[in-house]
């Protein structure tokens, strides 16, 4: 069998009760990938961002990227079980975050900011402006 995230070959144990069930992803890529829900403060002039993210370091390209984003499930449960206790919430992806520095007006006023992403973005290069 191929993985779909590494796209080596792997060869699993074959029997009868998963001898018509072909796993997707190789023993390798589920611990590399194992999503966890990780957090970063980021204070800025008006309050604190909770940032939470996924997978921390990790460089994918897009195929990769599209099999991972099942794992927002994670990130929207998160959301919808803390929604009252935050201002605004903003999902993180590519875009957002290239264009991040036009958002800067629109958040002033807001006290508590949930981000969500499901690749960690260094927010670091932003902290002059917030």
């Amino acid at each position: 069998m191929k993985c779909v995230l590494c796209e080596d070959y792997f060869i699993e144990e074959t029997n009868f009760l998963n001898m018509f069930v072909f796993e997707e992803v190789c023993p390798k890529c589920i611990e590399e990938y194992s999503p966890k829900l990780l957090l970063e403060l980021i204070p800025y002039s008006y309050g604190i961002i909770d940032y939470f993210y996924i997978y921390d370091e990790v460089l994918i390209n897009g195929r990769q990227k599209l099999y991972l984003n099942k794992h927002f499930r994670i990130l929207y449960l998160h959301i919808f079980a803390n929604i009252r206790n935050y201002d605004l919430v903003i999902i993180i992806d590519n875009i957002t975050y290239n264009n991040f520095q036009n958002y800067f007006n629109f958040l002033k006023g807001f006290k508590k900011l949930l981000f969500v992403s499901l690749l960690r973005w260094n927010f670091e290069v932003f902290m002059n402006f917030l």
